[in-house]
């Protein structure tokens, strides 16, 4: 792929869909598994109010 390309896939902001299991809630900060790694996302950026 040239660069042009790749510049126009990741962008800062851009939205993305990741497959993942919640592990756990603390706070409002969900715990969520994909694949080895457990990322932590605050509830509200996940959209499900």
């Amino acid at each position: 792929m040239s660069e042009q390309q790749n510049n126009q896939q990741a962008q800062i902001g851009k939205e993305i869909s990741v497959k993942g299991m919640i592990k756990a809630i603390f706070n409002d900060i969900a715990h969520i598994q994909v694949g080895s790694k457990v990322i932590t996302v605050n509830i509200k950026d996940l959209g499900t109010q």
